[in-house]
């Protein structure tokens, strides 16, 4: 049988997925198996001191008889005829038991063509053959049928082409459409297996790019690829007939080492779940709570056959009970079987909040469906509006591990530091020179930004997810809306940081910082706006005359949407006015108050004359009133005790 495919890789696959795998087979390696060395070793008579030496592969064994064995190779003496054999089955665990002979042979007793052991070796080969070396007469050593090697074909293994698409064209013609970009023998091993992983070798084919205009059927982080084998062997080295492979699809992505593991990382099985409509290429939920200017992509792959015509269903929800469902925001188009189709979601870029302007728009959800059929083609896409404000937003795309385009916002403050390099040459000076000349000379003068990042406080699961932005070696930073075509409205930028340490709020709510740099170093300067507006005047600008000046945009650091009053709020102050929130409208709760208070008591400065209540049995006073009245009473009874007392007479 010639060379095989014996496992190969998934029909559709990511490039770390663990499924870009090829094992070959093939058993034509051997021409002529080997024979293995059967050696005969007669010992029928063995006296104290007799010696027979056994030399095979390098070894040398010498067995001494012993009447009474102790040491590593000595063996009992005594002797063996046809009548009695008993002496063969005295010494048979002792071969057996060497550890040279152990290793190397089988050891089984003969009394039929003769007196003594068959030693047959257990791997072929001569260099099994015992060396006859005879001390005595009495022994007999020698090689019965000689061993002999196994006759291989020298570097026999399977050739092999591996050939990609070439970018641009449909992958129909075998020849035309694919370049050869691996050709190389690959010998097979002793059991007659090959392997090769080809995820290395197409790495560098797959790149992707920032979409300008969607819906993009992406032809750069997918393509199509094959393999021609043949058997091939001999030195110079021969190849047979040649055989193709079916075509495979390989994709940018990858999976954790944990998931490569085993059987590996299905594609497949992530986008067509059971009981599911097809998922896109997209980690995490499928909502999601955004800015009203976000940015959104979905990536989708077709794993079933081709669509003739496939459109964008989205549904959009606004305040006041409002809803419509469209599906010609988007021009529909065809989707091949595999293909990778790409669609920007967010809600500017499908120009949801001019479908009705006079309410506001609070969610949509996005799917795929077919545009002649309406059958509906993947699971719903939800995105919710949060109309929050928060300070500093920013926005950066990257390519996840799934190959596809995806975006996330951070908000918190940030800082930005310029990173200057040059080289600098000496030069002579040459008399004469002038006095604006130097001694050196520098060239090379760049300068490249770095932005420190501040993810703002969010859910622990939210931020772990985080992970697939950082591995990733392509990001952008969004730095306009992508309604400007600015030549830096998204700058390609690197991860600077190397340790990431997540930062607690104190409640249940973490953050990151970190820090990117522009992967670009400018040897020159451009403004952002092709209009420069003019400068505001200088701190402390003192005139003279009529100057005027242009009234300028201001734009401050300083978020103009929080009020001066909340400036100043803490964690304190919070739960204080949290605490006083919690008892209540007063005006509900049946309080007292102040008029009422004034009619029922009098104030502590103005008490109830004793006169006015002498008579009185129930009177109601304020805690005030009554103590005032009892120290009043108090005092007119002690007045009262001393004029009777001095009314009794004194005796005689």
């Amino acid at each position: 049988m010639a060379i095989v495919i014996h496992e190969q890789p998934a029909s559709r696959a990511l490039l770390g997925s663990g499924q870009t795998q090829f094992t070959f087979y093939g058993d034509e390696r051997m021409l002529a198996s080997g024979v293995a060395a059967v050696n005969r070793v007669s010992l029928v008579q063995m006296a104290e001191g007799d010696q027979a030496k056994l030399t095979w592969n390098g070894n040398e064994l010498t067995l001494i008889a012993k009447n009474a064995p102790s040491g590593p190779h000595e063996i009992p003496t005594g002797s063996a005829n046809v009548n009695n054999t008993a002496y063969l089955d005295q010494l048979l665990p002792y071969l057996r038991d060497l550890y040279l002979i152990r290793q190397d042979f089988t050891v089984e007793i003969e009394t039929t063509a003769f007196l003594g052991f068959w030693l047959t070796a257990k791997a072929p080969g001569p260099a099994y053959n015992f060396t006859e070396k005879v001390v005595f007469l009495k022994q007999s050593i020698n090689n019965l049928s000689p061993g002999r090697s196994a006759t291989i074909r020298p570097r026999y293994g399977v050739h092999v082409t591996l050939r990609v698409q070439r970018p641009g064209t449909t992958g129909l013609d075998m020849d035309a459409h694919y370049e050869s970009v691996f050709v190389s023998p690959i010998e097979t091993n002793e059991d007659g297996f090959a392997s090769l992983d080809v995820a290395p070798l197409l790495e560098g084919y797959l790149t992707s790019s920032y979409p300008d205009i969607t819906p993009r059927l992406d032809e750069t982080a997918h393509r199509q690829y094959y393999i021609e084998y043949a058997e091939a062997y001999g030195d110079p080295i021969q190849v047979g007939r040649v055989s193709r492979s079916a075509t495979f699809h390989i994709y940018r992505g990858g999976a954790s080492i944990a998931r490569q593991a085993k059987a590996g990382y299905s594609l497949e099985g992530f986008v067509r779940q059971p009981g599911r409509k097809d998922y896109a290429l997209r980690l995490g939920s499928l909502r999601r709570y955004i800015a009203p200017d976000s940015i959104q992509f979905l990536t989708f792959l077709n794993v079933g056959g081709t669509v003739a015509s496939v459109a964008l269903q989205v549904t959009a929800g606004f305040d006041k009970g409002l809803s419509q469902t469209r599906t010609d925001l988007v021009t529909p188009m065809a989707w091949p079987a595999s293909g990778l189709l790409t669609y920007a979601v967010g809600p500017d870029q499908l120009g949801l909040p001019a479908l009705m302007t006079s309410v506001t728009l609070g969610q949509y959800t996005v799917s795929l469906v077919n545009a002649i059929t309406g059958e509906l083609l993947s699971d719903a896409y939800s995105f919710v509006l949060d109309y929050a404000v928060r300070p500093y937003p920013r926005q950066f795309a990257y390519v996840n591990s799934l190959g596809a385009l995806d975006v996330i916002t951070t908000w918190g403050k940030g800082s930005t530091e310029y990173e200057l390099a040059s080289q600098q040459a000496q030069r002579s000076l040459s008399l004469p020179f002038a006095a604006d000349e130097g001694t050196g000379e520098v060239y090379e003068q760049t300068y490249q930004e770095k932005l420190s990042v501040a993810t703002g406080f969010r859910p622990l699961p939210e931020l772990k997810a985080w992970r697939d932005f950082y591995r990733s070696t392509q990001k952008w930073w969004l730095k306009r809306p992508l309604n400007r075509l600015a030549p830096d409205a998204r700058i390609p930028v690197t991860l600077l940081t190397t340790s990431i340490r997540e930062t607690k709020d104190g409640e249940n709510l973490v953050a990151h910082t970190f820090e990117v740099a522009h992967l670009r170093k400018e040897h020159y300067y451009s403004p952002e706006d092709d209009v420069l507006d003019d400068p505001l005047p200088p701190k402390g600008f003192a005139p003279v005359g009529t100057v005027v000046v242009t009234q300028t945009t201001v734009v401050q650091a300083r978020d103009q949407t929080i009020p001066d009053a909340l400036r100043g709020l803490s964690g304190e102050k919070i739960e204080a006015i949290l605490k006083v929130v919690t008892w209540g409208n007063p005006d509900t709760k049946g309080f007292l108050k102040q008029g009422i208070t004034d009619q029922l008591y009098r104030a502590a400065e103005d008490p109830v004359p004793v006169s006015q209540v002498a008579g009185l049995a129930e009177t109601v006073y304020t805690r005030a009133e009554a103590d005032q009245q009892a120290r009043q009473q108090s005092i007119q009874l002690i007045q009262t005790q001393r004029i009777r007392a001095r009314a009794i007479p004194m005796p005689s």
